[in-house]
């Protein structure tokens, strides 16, 4: 009988032993090779949030790796450093900035319009007469810090980078 309560007190003590808490099973994390969260916010919120400053501007043929740089090469330096305010509703607002183009040069205003699925947006700046910075674009990035916008016109694509500020 000793024998019995030995192997029930044994095979008790085994049983409780087995229905131990294991270690948590960790959260899996951000690898390389996983693709990071998409970010979700509006891009009209951050297109409102800052002014805008052009940092630049190409253009080449529709899809081609070669792009000449008119921010370099041709557009002038006293519009390099305005900046570009999207305000509510559709205002748009062009500050000079301290390289002005002629003494007493005011603020330019003009309008937006960022469609309902922010894919294009719509520039009417009547101060900027320069091909391929006014009319639609094509959205192709706006997050917090960057904007990228593309247009054709005559067989030309026109990308404008702007850097928020």
């Amino acid at each position: 009988m000793k024998k019995y309560t030995l192997f029930l007190a044994l095979g008790a003590s085994l049983a409780f032993y087995s229905c131990e808490k294991k270690d948590p099973v960790k959260p899996i994390t951000h690898t390389p090779n996983t693709p990071p969260e998409t970010d979700t916010t509006p891009k009209i919120i951050y297109l409102q949030a800052k002014s805008w400053r052009l940092t630049g501007l190409t253009q080449g043929a529709p899809g081609s790796a070669l792009q000449a740089d008119l921010y370099k090469s041709g557009f002038p330096n006293c519009q390099k450093d305005d900046l570009y305010k999207f305000n509510s509703p559709d205002a748009l607002v062009v500050a000079p900035g301290q390289n002005t183009c002629s003494s007493g040069e005011t603020e330019k205003s003009g309008t937006w319009n960022l469609n309902n699925n922010s894919t294009f947006l719509t520039i009417t700046n009547p101060s900027q007469t320069m091909i391929g910075m006014t009319g639609n674009f094509a959205v192709s990035e706006i997050t917090a810090t960057k904007m990228i916008l593309k247009q054709t016109v005559n067989d030309s694509e026109y990308t404008l980078t702007f850097t928020a500020q």
